[in-house]
């Protein structure tokens, strides 16, 4: 499930904006550390297009605020996203946990 993404996929994946290099600034420019880059595997997400500290930060924020705003986790999204099972007239990043597994479980169905 640990499909490779440039920071692109992972911005639609998320609806987040991940600076490029010009935007980080100061140890933010610093390459991104070994734990961050575990952290987000755990998490389902192949960081081979991340290459900063301030880029994984970004992330790892944003997957946290997901996670307690209850929407659907990186690897729901990855999921519903191959099998091209996103509902019409709604964005992949703003499903809801509940929603996703609904989904999943319609697909597996």
């Amino acid at each position: 499930m640990h499909k490779r993404m440039n920071s692109k996929d992972i911005e639609v994946l998320l609806g987040v904006e991940i600076p490029d290099y010009e935007g980080c600034y100061g140890k933010g420019r610093d390459g991104i550390t070994e734990k961050q880059k575990q952290f987000l595997h755990s998490l389902g997400l192949n960081v081979t297009g991340v290459r900063y500290k301030a880029q994984a930060s970004i992330l790892i924020d944003t997957c946290l605020k997901r996670r307690e705003q209850g929407l659907a986790s990186i690897k729901q999204l990855q999921y519903i996203r191959n099998m091209d099972a996103c509902p019409k007239r709604r964005s992949l990043h703003e499903l809801t946990k509940d929603e996703a597994s609904r989904i999943l479980t319609r697909i597996a169905g």
